[in-house]
């Protein structure tokens, strides 16, 4: 049990500063974020109890703050879709399914993230490669003439690159 006190004076020490700043960012108000803050620090020490081993502490914390913000922005949603009686003379919410946009936007981002590291794994002249043909849009021939190497090299290089990734 012991332990467990320590690992909650490091994460109250390590994170609570950066989780207020988060949520700040993520909420623009100072109340909000010191609600969403201590939210996160509250679900990070339930869990830490429950956890028997933590290998990752970084990633713990900031999955479960992933969740709580998502938790947030459910209820938000949720409070912002009440009407009044009163209102009912005003136009309704679109019923447009946020869940499965803010899902696949997950989903873009964590693709994103795959193929940055990924690229960032690649060898010097086929990361240039890439970068001059995809980003910058260069030919081959341009290319070629840069990297002082046969036009036939960078197509090798590219096709290689494209299997890898």
């Amino acid at each position: 049990m012991e332990n467990k006190n320590e690992l909650f004076e490091k994460i109250s020490d390590d994170y609570s500063m950066v989780l207020l700043n988060w949520a700040y960012k993520k909420t623009g108000n100072k109340t909000d974020a010191e609600d969403l803050a201590q939210e996160v620090l509250v679900q990070v020490f339930r869990s830490a109890h429950k956890e028997p081993n933590i290998d990752k502490l970084d990633n713990f914390v900031w999955k479960i703050a992933h969740f709580v913000w998502c938790n947030h922005l459910r209820k938000s949603v949720v409070s912002k879709s009440c009407v009044s009686i009163d209102s009912l003379e005003y136009e309704f919410p679109s019923e447009e399914d946020h869940a499965e946009r803010y899902a696949e936007a997950e989903e873009m981002s964590e693709r994103i993230k795959k193929m940055r590291l990924k690229v960032a794994n690649l060898n010097y002249l086929q990361r240039e490669i890439m970068i001059m043909h995809y980003i910058d849009e260069l030919p081959i021939k341009s290319i070629s003439k840069k990297l002082s190497i046969t036009e036939a090299s960078v197509k090798w290089h590219l096709h290689e690159t494209r299997k890898k990734l």
